[in-house]
């Protein structure tokens, strides 16, 4: 009688042990998903703030799944690959939107400088025939030719 006490308490304790490991790394799963959700439906009203925050959390998920690499099943490892595609996908829309804005930006502030320094039509209108490569007349700088020796 004893003996199969004891038998069964092992086999409680193993099986307990595996459903631990397992559930681990589930739950690394379950938390790329639902960053990956988040991510996905929330990401376009996100702040600054709310990005960082969530590429620390996508570091620290991606770390955790480095270190127990060996102990997720192949299906985990596909789902895993297929949850980071979708965080990389809305990182990758959110840099490409600041990348516009900045470009957008910096575009105002050239030409705002084109302006005060006296450079009112920086983009002529297309009915203009004249090229500004052919025309030096017009232009503020000078060009002197130089022999050059080398």
């Amino acid at each position: 009688m004893r003996t199969h006490i004891l038998f069964i308490i092992i086999a409680i304790c193993s099986l307990s042990l595996t459903t631990s490991c397992t559930s681990r790394e589930q739950k690394v799963v379950k938390r790329l998903e639902k960053l990956s959700k988040k991510l996905e439906r929330q990401g376009n009203d996100y702040s600054i703030t709310q990005w960082q925050r969530a590429a620390k959390e996508f570091k620290q998920i991606d770390e955790e799944i480095a270190k127990n690499y060996q102990d997720f099943t192949p299906k985990q490892l596909h789902e895993i690959g297929r949850l980071k595609g979708i965080c990389v996908g809305a990182f990758s829309r959110y840099l490409e939107h600041i990348a516009k804005k900045s470009s957008n930006e910096a575009d105002g502030f050239v030409q705002g400088l084109e302006e005060i320094c006296g450079k009112q039509d920086v983009y002529p209108s297309d009915n203009t025939e004249e090229s500004p490569s052919e025309d030096y007349s017009k232009s503020d700088s000078v060009y002197i030719e130089t022999d050059s020796v080398y």
